[in-house]
């Protein structure tokens, strides 16, 4: 309440407060804000080691932001030493309570091999489900795999139907994506792929 100024001036120091009250009792979303605050910065002095203290609070009594954060931290090396296999290991966590970001960065590092062995499919399954969710990045990620047959079949179709989902969601390289991916496509398989993506986005929306 304090840290957004909702209800009065936006005041950190009382944020920071009431945060570390409510950390302490070991409210989750309280440990992830006083971490994120420590991360950022933000009206209490930066530091990465307090940041990813009160994030693995928060992971360890399973708050899917909290697994989250700590899987970045762990990726960039931020208060604690870089370790791509405990990236991987707390964003699956994340992932798997539904937190699409997680699945994101969960399909990046299958795809690389970062912190986990390299396997395209299993890659294209968890950027499927943050695709199916509503991430424009994983849209667009996943329209890519179709045009190029990689870790699933290729289908220029289905690549048409996110590229241009994840483009009228507001994402330029979806729209740049869509643009190369349709100059390989008969217009009848234009056709499809825009009912596809129209279907789509009457049932989930453009937001």
């Amino acid at each position: 309440m304090y840290l957004d100024g909702l209800g009065g001036d936006r005041n950190t120091t009382k944020a920071a407060a009431w945060y570390l009250r409510a950390a302490n009792e070991g409210h989750g979303p309280a440990q992830v804000s006083l971490g994120t605050m420590y991360l950022k910065g933000n009206g209490l002095p930066q530091d990465y080691e307090v940041a990813m203290t009160w994030f693995r609070k928060a992971a360890d009594s399973g708050n899917a932001l909290g697994q989250y954060n700590v899987g970045v931290l762990f990726h960039e090396g931020l208060g604690v030493v870089q370790n791509s296999t405990q990236a991987a290991k707390w964003y699956r966590l994340a992932a798997d309570q539904g937190y699409l970001a997680a699945m994101f960065n969960l399909g990046l590092s299958y795809g690389s091999g970062e912190g986990v062995p390299e396997d395209d499919v299993t890659a294209a399954k968890w950027h499927r489900k943050a695709a199916e969710g509503g991430l424009s990045d994983s849209q667009v990620n996943l329209g890519m795999r179709y045009s190029l047959g990689l870790g699933v079949a290729l289908d220029t179709v289905v690549a048409y139907k996110w590229l241009m989902i994840a483009g009228e969601r507001g994402s330029k390289l979806g729209r740049e994506q869509r643009q190369i991916v349709e100059a390989k496509m008969p217009p009848k398989d234009i056709a499809e792929a825009e009912t596809l993506a129209r279907a789509w986005l009457a049932r989930h929306g453009k937001k």
